[in-house]
């Protein structure tokens, strides 16, 4: 048990002097005189945790703005600029997301693509 400081507590630390001159560990005598309990629960010790299967990420089905804005290198102002001209990627709400499919993402990209090469 860790001992109290009154000093940082503010409390009475609580121990009698009787107490605070009782030698601290095992009683004294004969070492074979204590029994020993077997353990309980579980010999094996803690359970340790195994780590995280290696490999890509499962794929994502849809990508929040943020998410869809750092893969295609825009900044998050850029992408409402789009939005509000009628030039940005549809967007689908769940509850109170909105979100990007991957389709949608690659119909986008696809029709910059093809205004980029047609005016070159």
């Amino acid at each position: 048990m860790a001992a109290i400081r009154p000093e940082i507590t503010g409390k009475r630390c609580g121990v009698t002097v009787q107490e605070a001159e009782r030698p601290i560990g095992p009683p004294a005598g004969d070492p074979e005189d204590i029994e020993s309990a077997p353990p309980k629960g579980d010999v094996a010790g803690p359970e340790v945790k195994q780590p995280r299967a290696r490999g890509p990420p499962p794929p994502t089905l849809a990508l929040t703005i943020p998410e869809f804005c750092s893969s295609h290198n825009i900044s998050e102002a850029f992408y409402y600029e789009l939005q509000k001209h009628g030039k940005g990627p549809r967007t689908m709400h769940v509850g109170r997301r909105r979100l990007i499919s991957v389709e949608e993402a690659r119909r986008w990209r696809d029709a910059r693509t093809a205004k980029s090469d047609s005016v070159a």
